[in-house]
């Protein structure tokens, strides 16, 4: 008589459950490497966008900080200019943007003169990206300072 381990009465083959237990934790083992992966990528996904964010806000902040300085340069400039030619013949008294042929907002930022006197003023600043953000620019003849 034929061995019937493996089979029915009639010889067909049974499926042996012992052999299938290795398939169902073989699925787990699989469905938890993937639900891993895509944590892993969604995490990665989220600092990225944090990081994209964080970059763009200093970004904004150098281009305020560039601009300031270009204030301060023309500003410097047209202080030493004499009135007859246009500029502020050593004072800075009568400064304003149309003077110094720049506007008080750009893309990056808002700009106030303040605290005009002869041998100074002050420019603040604040960020268009982060308004809670700004900077102050004190512009001397041959100087100039920059301060949160």
């Amino acid at each position: 008589m034929a061995d019937r381990s493996h089979g029915d009465e009639k010889g067909f083959p049974v499926a042996n459950p012992s052999h299938l237990s290795g398939c169902k934790a073989m699925g787990q083992q699989q469905l938890l490497l993937l639900l891993a992966a895509a944590m892993i990528v969604g995490l990665a996904i989220v600092a990225g966008i944090h990081q994209h964010i964080e970059s763009a806000k200093h970004a904004n902040q150098d281009q305020v900080r560039d601009a300031l300085f270009e204030i301060a340069a023309r500003a410097q400039g047209w202080y030493r200019r004499p009135t007859v030619l246009g500029g502020g013949g050593r004072s800075f008294a009568q400064i304003d943007w149309q003077k110094l042929a720049i506007d008080s907002v750009n893309a990056s930022g808002a700009f106030a003169i303040n605290n005009k006197l002869p041998g100074s003023f002050q420019v603040t600043a604040v960020s268009l990206e982060d308004t809670t953000w700004g900077l102050t620019l004190t512009v001397f003849p041959d100087d100039f300072a920059l301060a949160p």
